[in-house]
This record gives C-alpha cells, sequence and structure tokens, in this order.
C-alpha cells in the first residue's frame, strides 16, 4: 500500500454538508487501494470520560472519480448529533478490528 498517496484534510474540498443532515466526506487514494472504509461516530458516544471506550461505526465508501493516478472515495453519512470523530493512534481497536476483517482504515 502507498501510504503516500492517501490523502484527507478536514476543510471544505474534502468534507462537506450536503444538506441540513448529511455529511460528504473525501478521501484522496493512490490506485493500488481498491476498497476503504470510514470509521466515524459521535464523540461523546459513550459519555464525556477521557476513559471511556470509543467505538466508531463503519461507513464503506464508494468512488466518486477516478482520476489518472487516484482514486476519490467517498462517503455519505448523517451525524445523529452533528458532531464527528475519527479514530486517532490511541484508538488501537479499530486497527486491529481493520486488519481482522482486512478493511483498509479511512
Amino acid at each position: 500500500m502507498n501510504k503516500s498517496a492517501i490523502f484527507h484534510r478536514n476543510d471544505l474540498n474534502n468534507i462537506y454538508a450536503l444538506d441540513k443532515d448529511t455529511l460528504r466526506i473525501i478521501l484522496r487514494t493512490g490506485k493500488d487501494i481498491k476498497r476503504a472504509t470510514l470509521f466515524a461516530n459521535d464523540p461523546y458516544i459513550n459519555g464525556i470520560s477521557s476513559n471511556a471506550p470509543w467505538y466508531g461505526k463503519a461507513y464503506e465508501m464508494k468512488v466518486l472519480y477516478e482520476l489518472s493516478d487516484n482514486y476519490l472515495f467517498y462517503a455519505d453519512i448523517n451525524p445523529d448529533y452533528k458532531r464527528l470523530r475519527q479514530p486517532n493512534d490511541t484508538d488501537r481497536h479499530h486497527k486491529k478490528m481493520a486488519i481482522k476483517n482486512n478493511h483498509q482504515l479511512a
């Protein structure tokens, strides 16, 4: 996997509202990636404690565009409380589950 070809930034080109309830999240990858999964959920789904485990929902991403060297994947999601969190390096559960289920982390 060419990790240097994976790109996402939280700006208006990569995440934006489609309507009052739906967010579109875009991820750019190299052509070697055939499938992408987004893990996201409410940051306070298990309470406000920093020790509470956090589990994201898996959203299968679809190809939006095929470019000469890249794919642009997208996922349209409807956050329940209009706030989201993506897993970070401390969320080891997601990395283990992604590897176990043969998913690519987005």
